[in-house]
């Protein structure tokens, strides 16, 4: 997906808004289940990530 997505390895972006876009994408493709795994591991990651700062 990241060599078809034409986006350069070394330039920051917006993870939460990337996976956003990509379940969107996939939604708009008739892929609605792909989409709410893609929403569900986002929500989980950023639980965790959220979590991992707190208790720094």
């Amino acid at each position: 997906m990241a060599l078809g997505s034409h986006q350069d390895v070394n330039t920051t972006m917006d993870f939460k808004q990337y996976y956003e876009n990509w379940a969107s994408n996939l939604k708009n493709a008739g892929f609605k289940q792909n989409a709410d795994i893609y929403m569900s591991e986002l929500e989980r990651y950023l639980f965790h990530y959220r979590m991992n700062v707190q208790s720094n």
